[in-house]
């Protein structure tokens, strides 16, 4: 299993808790082919949103805002809308912590501690307000901890509280607490069996799986409902495992369902790939490492490779060069490091060491080739580029191959522009066409793992909703 230190785990709201390929046959691929790099994007209103008289602010998992003093949360459609009813509201990855009645006084009671809750963007409540912090390991699983009695001691206390304005760790002015540690599953609303512990400890969350150690430092792995994942099981980061034994290997999907049987004479399954598509395996040829491809049946589906292969979509990033499956080298030319688009899921940016940018499609086509200089700069999250003139930012068109487009970014693949009667345009990089026209304003915009919200503002006080893709 993977290892885990045991620390002083820092929590929020006032207190915190303690070679090359070697390779050149045809590989029969049968994983899912490439989503097609699109040729445009579009945008879709979703919603008007009523904002008059409240402060708005954008947040992964929805929008939480203030009005009167209050904080409320609303889906991103606006279908769903608590109110302004929250004493206390920030966002947490894709959830929001809240405090209903916030504590009359400032005292560090166990009653003035044990309020914080957390809430979805529907207002639906994952965790009730009952406990002293909370922390969101993935989208599946929160830790909380709630607060049992004041110790004189840090190194029996689970959580402590400080005055300083910024705290890592603990010294002798805070205030320490004793208190337990339970994990909330967010698909049911119900506390995990056997995960708890009233020690400090980093608990960590993969896929359906979490890993902590108990009371008795001991390294334990359940599943959500408690079950106890196999001694000899290797958990992988995105919550499936492996179980090797006596020559043979089984590898499981995050839910626990066998995928298929192997032999370790053929290869050992290591590292997870991209997404639910693939793995990672090993094999040893002559006391050498060999590195191969394995989609989710146990199929090998590329060529051996002589040093460990970081998987990029269907490309494989190698000793400074990006391949393919098949072992072709997909774009010539030495690279730093490489980066996956996680909106498209399709282009792939590679970087020299002098930091100029080439884009790849569709795993095999250039999109565009960038120099960088002291006034140009591309970024590695939303593949938009720009350069600086005495006039301004101007970005780069895909469709131009040229940097054509005056404005500012916005969010993946689109920028901000303004017309001449000084109106608000968001502008796909990929066309160069205007995605959305005419508005005051635009807030700032989300990506939410599969869309990207864009939100216009109008002088009536009201706000557009559009998704884009």
């Amino acid at each position: 299993m993977k290892k885990i230190l045991s620390v002083f785990v820092v929590l929020v709201f006032a207190v915190s808790t303690l070679a090359g390929c070697i390779g050149t046959k045809s590989i029969e691929n049968d994983a899912e082919a490439y989503t097609s790099f699109p040729s445009k994007l579009t945008a879709k209103k979703i919603a008007t949103l009523d904002m008059n008289g409240k402060s708005m602010n954008i947040a992964d998992g929805g929008i939480y805002y203030r009005e009167n003093d209050k904080y409320g949360v609303m889906s991103f459609d606006g279908k769903h809308d608590t109110g302004a009813i929250y004493s206390y509201c920030t966002p947490k990855k894709n959830f929001f912590m809240v405090v209903t009645d916030a504590p009359e006084t400032e005292e560090m009671t166990i009653e003035n501690m044990n309020n914080v809750g957390v809430i979805d963007a529907t207002g639906k409540v994952i965790v009730p307000e009952e406990y002293a912090s909370v922390d969101i390991l993935n989208e599946r699983f929160i830790k909380v901890c709630e607060v049992t009695e004041q110790t004189e001691s840090k190194d029996d206390a689970l959580v402590f509280y400080t005055e300083r304005s910024l705290a890592i760790f603990a010294n002798d002015d805070d205030t320490f607490f004793k208190g337990n540690w339970y994990v909330f599953d967010t698909e049911t609303g119900n506390k995990v069996d056997g995960a708890t512990g009233s020690q400090a400890c980093t608990v960590t969350a993969y896929g359906n799986h979490i890993e902590f150690k108990t009371d008795d430092r001991e390294e334990k792995c359940v599943n959500a409902k408690g079950e106890v994942l196999p001694g000899n099981a290797d958990l992988l980061d995105d919550g499936s495992y492996i179980i090797e034994k006596d020559g043979s290997g089984s590898a499981y999907d995050k839910n626990g369902n066998k995928l298929f049987d192997y032999s370790t004479d053929d290869y050992e399954v290591k590292y997870c790939g991209a997404g639910d598509k693939y793995y990672i395996a090993r094999k040893y040829v002559d006391s050498k490492s060999k590195y191969m491809v394995v989609d989710k049946k146990g199929k090998v589906v590329s060529v051996e490779f002589d040093e460990y292969p970081n998987l990029y979509g269907e490309c494989l990033f190698v000793e400074n060069k990006l391949y393919d499956f098949e072992g072709k080298v997909v774009c010539d030319g030495e690279f730093k490091y490489a980066s996956l688009d996680k909106f498209t899921k399709n282009a792939i940016m590679l970087s020299t060491e002098d930091d100029d940018a080439t884009i790849i499609k569709d795993g095999k086509t250039v999109l565009a080739q960038i120099k960088s200089s002291n006034d140009t700069s591309v970024g590695s999250s939303d593949f938009t580029a720009n350069k600086k003139t005495d006039d301004g930012n101007v970005y780069y068109s895909y469709k131009d191959k040229d940097y054509t487009l005056k404005g500012s970014s916005y969010g993946p693949w689109v920028i901000e522009t303004r017309s001449e009667d000084g109106t608000a345009n968001l502008v796909d990089t990929i066309s160069g066409e205007a995605l959305i026209s005419g508005y005051d304003d635009f807030t700032s915009g989300v990506f939410d793992g599969s869309a990207f919200y864009a939100f216009g503002k109008n002088e009536d006080g009201t706000v557009d909703v559009y998704m884009i893709k």
